[in-house]
Protein backbone atom coordinates (compact mmCIF):
# COMPACT_ATOMS: atom_id res chain seq x y z
CA UNK A 1 0.00 0.00 0.00
CA UNK A 2 1.04 3.58 -0.55
CA UNK A 3 1.80 5.19 2.79
CA UNK A 4 1.10 8.87 3.23
CA UNK A 5 0.00 11.03 6.11
CA UNK A 6 -3.59 10.39 5.07
CA UNK A 7 -5.56 7.15 4.81
CA UNK A 8 -4.84 5.05 1.73
CA UNK A 9 -7.67 4.75 -0.77
CA UNK A 10 -8.06 1.19 -1.97
CA UNK A 11 -10.35 0.21 -4.84
CA UNK A 12 -11.02 -3.23 -6.26
CA UNK A 13 -13.43 -4.60 -8.85
CA UNK A 14 -16.05 -7.26 -8.55
CA UNK A 15 -17.83 -8.97 -11.41
CA UNK A 16 -21.61 -8.88 -11.24
CA UNK A 17 -24.18 -11.32 -12.66
CA UNK A 18 -24.56 -8.84 -15.54
CA UNK A 19 -21.48 -9.13 -17.81
CA UNK A 20 -22.04 -5.53 -18.95
CA UNK A 21 -21.64 -4.27 -15.38
CA UNK A 22 -18.56 -3.98 -13.14
CA UNK A 23 -18.59 -3.01 -9.47
CA UNK A 24 -15.76 -0.79 -8.13
CA UNK A 25 -15.55 -1.05 -4.34
CA UNK A 26 -13.69 1.54 -2.22
CA UNK A 27 -12.46 1.47 1.35
CA UNK A 28 -13.92 4.96 1.77
CA UNK A 29 -17.54 6.06 2.02
CA UNK A 30 -18.55 7.74 -1.22
CA UNK A 31 -22.21 8.40 -0.48
CA UNK A 32 -22.77 7.46 3.20
CA UNK A 33 -25.98 5.57 3.88
CA UNK A 34 -27.47 6.42 0.51
CA UNK A 35 -27.46 5.40 -3.13
CA UNK A 36 -28.26 7.15 -6.38
CA UNK A 37 -28.77 5.82 -9.88
CA UNK A 38 -27.83 7.72 -13.02
CA UNK A 39 -29.32 5.78 -15.96
CA UNK A 40 -27.88 8.31 -18.44
CA UNK A 41 -25.66 11.39 -18.63
CA UNK A 42 -28.65 13.76 -18.56
CA UNK A 43 -29.54 12.65 -15.02
CA UNK A 44 -25.92 12.92 -13.77
CA UNK A 45 -25.82 16.70 -13.27
CA UNK A 46 -26.05 16.49 -9.43
CA UNK A 47 -22.87 14.36 -9.24
CA UNK A 48 -19.43 15.51 -10.38
CA UNK A 49 -18.21 11.90 -10.09
CA UNK A 50 -21.02 10.57 -12.31
CA UNK A 51 -20.40 13.31 -14.89
CA UNK A 52 -16.70 12.40 -14.96
CA UNK A 53 -17.51 8.70 -15.40
CA UNK A 54 -19.93 9.46 -18.23
CA UNK A 55 -16.99 11.18 -19.91
CA UNK A 56 -15.88 7.70 -20.92
CA UNK A 57 -17.73 6.94 -24.18
CA UNK A 58 -18.30 3.31 -23.20
CA UNK A 59 -20.16 4.10 -19.93
CA UNK A 60 -23.91 3.62 -20.27
CA UNK A 61 -25.03 4.08 -16.64
CA UNK A 62 -23.62 4.85 -13.20
CA UNK A 63 -24.88 3.73 -9.80
CA UNK A 64 -23.22 5.22 -6.70
CA UNK A 65 -23.79 3.68 -3.28
CA UNK A 66 -22.28 3.95 0.16
CA UNK A 67 -18.82 2.54 -0.68
CA UNK A 68 -19.03 1.43 -4.30
CA UNK A 69 -19.74 2.53 -7.85
CA UNK A 70 -21.34 0.18 -10.36
CA UNK A 71 -20.68 0.99 -14.01
CA UNK A 72 -22.58 -0.43 -16.96
CA UNK A 73 -20.79 -0.33 -20.30
CA UNK A 74 -22.21 -0.28 -23.79
CA UNK A 75 -22.93 -3.71 -25.27
CA UNK A 76 -20.41 -3.26 -28.09
CA UNK A 77 -17.53 -2.70 -25.65
CA UNK A 78 -15.39 -5.45 -24.15
CA UNK A 79 -14.04 -4.69 -20.66
CA UNK A 80 -10.61 -5.82 -21.90
CA UNK A 81 -10.66 -3.24 -24.68
CA UNK A 82 -11.03 -0.30 -22.30
CA UNK A 83 -7.92 -0.92 -20.19
CA UNK A 84 -6.20 2.31 -21.35
CA UNK A 85 -9.18 4.38 -20.27
CA UNK A 86 -9.54 2.53 -16.98
CA UNK A 87 -5.81 3.15 -16.52
CA UNK A 88 -6.60 6.86 -16.38
CA UNK A 89 -9.21 6.21 -13.72
CA UNK A 90 -6.68 4.22 -11.71
CA UNK A 91 -4.09 6.96 -11.96
CA UNK A 92 -6.63 9.43 -10.64
CA UNK A 93 -6.90 7.31 -7.49
CA UNK A 94 -3.18 6.58 -7.14
CA UNK A 95 -1.65 9.94 -8.10
CA UNK A 96 -3.03 12.01 -5.20
CA UNK A 97 -1.43 9.72 -2.59
CA UNK A 98 1.93 9.72 -4.42
CA UNK A 99 1.80 13.48 -5.01
CA UNK A 100 1.21 14.12 -1.30
CA UNK A 101 4.72 12.75 -0.73
CA UNK A 102 6.22 14.98 -3.43
CA UNK A 103 6.26 12.41 -6.22
CA UNK A 104 4.36 11.56 -9.36
CA UNK A 105 3.74 8.64 -11.68
CA UNK A 106 3.29 8.80 -15.41
CA UNK A 107 1.77 6.04 -17.53
CA UNK A 108 4.10 5.00 -20.38
CA UNK A 109 2.66 1.87 -21.99
CA UNK A 110 0.68 -1.32 -21.61
CA UNK A 111 1.58 -4.50 -23.47
CA UNK A 112 0.72 -8.14 -22.82
CA UNK A 113 -0.20 -7.64 -19.17
CA UNK A 114 2.71 -5.35 -18.28
CA UNK A 115 2.09 -1.71 -17.32
CA UNK A 116 5.11 0.58 -17.66
CA UNK A 117 5.21 3.69 -15.47
CA UNK A 118 7.75 6.39 -14.85
CA UNK A 119 8.35 7.45 -11.24
CA UNK A 120 9.05 11.16 -10.94
CA UNK A 121 9.86 13.73 -8.27
CA UNK A 122 10.57 12.34 -4.83
CA UNK A 123 9.56 8.86 -6.06
CA UNK A 124 12.49 8.79 -8.48
CA UNK A 125 15.32 7.11 -6.61
CA UNK A 126 13.41 6.87 -3.33
CA UNK A 127 14.32 3.77 -1.29
CA UNK A 128 10.58 3.11 -0.74
CA UNK A 129 9.60 3.55 -4.40
CA UNK A 130 9.70 -0.19 -5.19
CA UNK A 131 7.39 -0.89 -2.25
CA UNK A 132 5.03 1.83 -3.51
CA UNK A 133 5.26 0.43 -7.03
CA UNK A 134 4.76 -3.26 -6.21
CA UNK A 135 2.63 -3.29 -3.06
CA UNK A 136 0.63 -0.17 -3.86
CA UNK A 137 0.24 0.53 -7.56
CA UNK A 138 0.71 -3.01 -8.90
CA UNK A 139 -1.53 -4.53 -6.23
CA UNK A 140 -4.33 -2.07 -6.96
CA UNK A 141 -4.06 -2.49 -10.73
CA UNK A 142 -4.08 -6.30 -10.48
CA UNK A 143 -7.24 -6.18 -8.37
CA UNK A 144 -8.99 -3.75 -10.71
CA UNK A 145 -7.75 -5.14 -14.03
CA UNK A 146 -7.18 -8.91 -13.89
CA UNK A 147 -5.22 -8.80 -17.17
CA UNK A 148 -2.42 -6.83 -15.50
CA UNK A 149 0.37 -9.24 -14.54
CA UNK A 150 3.07 -6.75 -13.56
CA UNK A 151 3.81 -3.05 -13.15
CA UNK A 152 7.35 -1.89 -13.84
CA UNK A 153 9.13 1.44 -13.56
CA UNK A 154 11.00 2.77 -16.57
CA UNK A 155 14.08 4.96 -16.25
CA UNK A 156 13.68 8.59 -17.31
Amino acid sequence: MIKTGNPVISIYTEMTPNPETMKFVANKLLYPGKSIDFPDVETAKPSALAIELFGFPFIKSVFIASNFVTLTKTADTDWNDVIPRIKELLENYVKPAVEMDGGAIQFRSYQEGVVNLMLQGSCSGCPSSMITLKAGIEGMMKRMIPEVREVVAEAE
